[in-house]
């Protein structure tokens, strides 16, 4: 699924509350689409916890 305007609902305010990762960020241009920000996984979100 592309998004390409999410407004006050982008990433800057994603919450893992429920402990569900974030997805990548892709950029696209001129038809050729790149990672630019990678998926957060399981590992990243419990080196959180103490």
């Amino acid at each position: 699924m592309a998004v390409p305007a999410t407004g006050a609902y982008g990433r800057s305010l994603a919450s893992n509350y429920n402990h569900v990762p974030r997805p990548p960020v892709i950029a696209v241009k001129d038809g050729k689409a790149r990672v630019i920000v990678r998926r957060e996984t399981e590992a990243d979100l419990l080196g959180l916890d103490i």
